[in-house]
């Protein structure tokens, strides 16, 4: 816990929040790498209906939204009645 009088932090402070920056770098890393891995798969299976979901949601969770939209209406025009739940 900071002391807000001396504006110092002790060790499990630190350790606390660099464990938390760890966990959200890997976090991240995990969602690019599944982006970078169903951008692959669409680029062998263009109307495939599992990667424009998938890459779609993971671009909503990394708040590319753009890209979210673009993949979602892109499994539309693939599978109309999809209701995507």
């Amino acid at each position: 816990m900071c002391n807000k009088a001396t504006n110092t932090y002790t060790l499990k402070d630190i350790e606390t929040s660099l464990k938390t920056k760890q966990e959200s770098a890997l976090k991240f890393r995990v969602k690019f790498n599944a982006i970078i891995n169903l951008t692959n798969f669409l680029d062998i299976e263009p109307n495939n209906k599992f990667a424009p979901r998938y890459r779609g949601e993971t671009y909503y969770l990394t708040e590319r939204y753009i890209g979210a939209i673009i993949d979602l209406t892109k499994l539309l025009d693939i599978e109309p009645n999809n209701n995507l739940h």
